[in-house]
């Protein structure tokens, strides 16, 4: 196996979440998945816009991915809420270099006329971000149409730092450019617009940077951390699979002047991986900050015991260390070249600390303080019979801090807990400075980074619907679960990544099928896709005996033996066993599954376990029906 086919199939994993087929099934231009996000003037449609990077006036060194996060963000916003065409940022590049130009370059109306004759953008973006003296940071934007220079749209506001990274003012950017464009976002639109999250975009321009920068871990390890973000992002799949060949060629020869030239390539990758470690944390903190009731309360004493519960969790860094052990290993000489250390040398980058919470009151009063300890550790286990690596797997600890005895009296409002303070182990080699770089996220915060691909539904030969290509992922599980869970969908409990046991979603797993499910959640899951999605409910039961009218399935705590299927074209719903059957030449089968649930409405019906830990690692698909 050439190297360049094996690290293919690394990026197997990666690529199969985020890439869709030439047969997929896409919705229509002014939709997601059926949505209808905006409506537009006739005139408006089709015509193609060239997003440049703004001007960066003022910005530190380190912040030089800011004009590209900008520039990629108003991109992604316009392509999904509005009928322009954007032109693809690398064709965006090509224009410039063929002009010998950068394209961070300030330009004036009289230069747009030599862009237009250069490309087939109709309109361009552009304008400067400006940091002030404040730390604010000033956005002025205008789309200008090329041929009569006359300024369509246009948008200046300035902001703190995190309204800017938090994507709320790019947002009302893009809202406000659209509407001087006639586009009007629809009340799913604009709700979708809000939503989104801007972590994907921030990774991939420093990506984009690091890549311009000749640091190639750097630019790795925001690669895969944009596509654990966002698997839509395809910018972020091209630039890793880009990469990822670039430092895998090896068609050097085989002189002794190209084998030095070779080991010093990935010596220099090696250096850059130790510093990357050295600069970035490479775990986050995770804790939820709604902590539970622990136990029955204690007449007596009149306390009740909390608890909630806290992870470590690792970044996409050991991804891209695992990338590059791959390489080593796939070269034949990673031993010969002195690199039999690696990634071992990353080994003392495993500190311990100690992490603090808190419990706060309504009032905002502490009643309740708590500590536990992490000992960050990484896993190397070798593989037989194969050219890969070692396989490095860091531990995700999740660990419950029970707080004992809290007094009934002082349980007012809403009960919130939160991380107040790191102490790290002073027998660490690593200083203080280090600790501080740990990410600290609340489970909402982390998973409000995470965007949801659409399922990946693909036609079957010979029938007339659709079906998930790929079993209902943990990502799209539990996102869709915590909306209609605010929506007032009551569902069991069960549900982990790949029957791997995780309490939280870690990036190796979240896209791993779900597993662990009750049966009666997964119709109640499939209702409140479908409400997602702005279609009618498929499953219904009956609220009392004997009544005709029946209720969309919302609750799995309702009459379970008194439930129906109704469903109507472009709904998803689960497949029957001929479905199943019917679809398998189109199906991708998950190595993480010991079965799936099949037989759709009539094999619930039929099934008489309570759950489906009974049918082992059981994942399911969904299908729609198109006639």
């Amino acid at each position: 196996m050439t190297y360049n086919k094996l690290m293919a199939f690394a990026l197997l994993a990666f690529l199969a979440g985020c890439a869709t087929g030439g047969d997929t099934a896409k919705p229509p231009e002014n939709a997601v998945e059926g949505q209808v996000l905006f409506t537009s003037a006739a005139e408006v449609p089709d015509s193609p816009i060239m997003v440049l990077v703004p001007r960066g006036l003022g910005l530190e060194k380190n912040e030089s991915w800011i004009p590209v996060f900008i520039q990629g963000t108003l991109n992604s916003r316009l392509k999904k809420f509005s009928p322009l065409t954007v032109l693809e940022r690398q064709y965006v590049d090509s224009i410039f270099a063929e002009m010998k130009k950068s394209e961070s370059d300030f330009y004036s109306d009289a230069d747009y006329a030599e862009l237009g004759k250069w490309s087939t953008a109709r309109y361009i973006l552009a304008g400067s971000v400006t940091k002030s003296g404040g730390g604010n940071y000033a956005v002025d934007l205008k789309i200008t149409e090329i041929e009569t220079l006359r300024v369509a749209a246009s948008f200046t506001e300035s902001a703190a730092a995190s309204e800017l990274t938090a994507g709320r003012l790019l947002n009302e950017a893009a809202e406000a450019l659209l509407k001087g464009m006639d586009v009007s976002l629809t009340d799913a639109g604009r709700e979708a617009l809000y939503k989104s999250s801007s972590s994907g975009d921030i990774a991939l321009a420093r990506g984009i940077i690091a890549r311009q920068g000749g640091l190639a871990f750097d630019a790795l390890a925001a690669y895969y951390e944009a596509g654990f973000y966002n698997p839509s992002l395809k910018e972020a799949i091209d630039g890793l699979s880009s990469l990822l060949n670039e430092i895998s060629d090896v068609n050097l020869g085989e002189s002794l002047r190209a084998d030095v030239q070779l080991r010093n390539k990935w010596g220099q990758m090696i250096n850059e991986c130790n510093a990357y470690f050295l600069a970035n944390a490479p775990f986050e903190i995770v804790y939820d900050s709604a902590p539970v009731q622990s136990g029955e309360l204690n007449f007596q004493s009149a306390t009740i015991d909390m608890e909630t519960t806290v992870a470590l969790v690792p970044t996409a860094a050991f991804k891209a260390v695992q990338s590059v052990e791959d390489g080593l290993a796939a070269t034949g000489k990673k031993k010969d070249w002195g690199f039999g250390e690696f990634p071992y040398n990353i080994k003392g980058l495993q500190p311990a600390f100690t992490v603090e919470l808190t419990l706060t009151n309504g009032e905002g009063a502490v009643i309740g303080r708590q500590t536990c300890s992490f000992s960050v550790s990484v896993n190397f286990n070798g593989i037989s019979n194969s050219p890969k690596g070692q396989l490095i797997i860091p531990r995700t600890e999740v660990k419950t801090v029970r707080f004992p005895g809290i007094r009934a009296g002082v349980l007012k409002g809403e009960i919130k807990a939160a991380l107040t303070q790191i102490t790290y182990d002073r027998n660490s080699p690593l200083k203080r400075e280090y600790f501080s770089r740990l990410k600290i996220s609340s489970l909402t915060d982390y998973l409000a980074r995470l965007e949801m691909p659409p399922l990946d539904m693909v036609s079957v030969p010979g029938e007339d619907f659709l079906i998930s290509r790929e079993p209902v992922s943990y990502r799209q599980w539990l996102l869709i679960k915590l909306w209609a869970q605010d929506r007032g969908y009551v569902f069991a409990g069960g549900g982990e990544a790949g029957n791997t046991g995780s309490v939280f979603p870690v990036i190796n797993g979240m896209d791993l099928p779900v597993t662990d499910l009750n049966a009666e959640s997964v119709l109640v899951f499939c209702n409140a896709y479908n409400e997602y999605l702005g279609k009618p409910p498929v499953y219904f039961y009956r609220p009392v005996e004997n009544i005709i009218n029946f209720m969309p399935f919302r609750n799995v705590e309702v009459a379970k033996d008194a439930l129906s299927e109704d469903s109507e074209n472009g709904c998803l719903m689960l497949p029957d066993d001929d479905e199943r059957e019917a679809a398998e030449a189109v199906l991708v089968p998950s190595a993480y599954l010991g079965s799936e649930f099949v037989g759709g409405w009539e094999g619930y019906r039929a099934w008489s376990g309570p759950n489906w830990n009974s049918r082992g690692s059981t994942g399911f698909r969904l299908i729609m029906e198109t006639e």
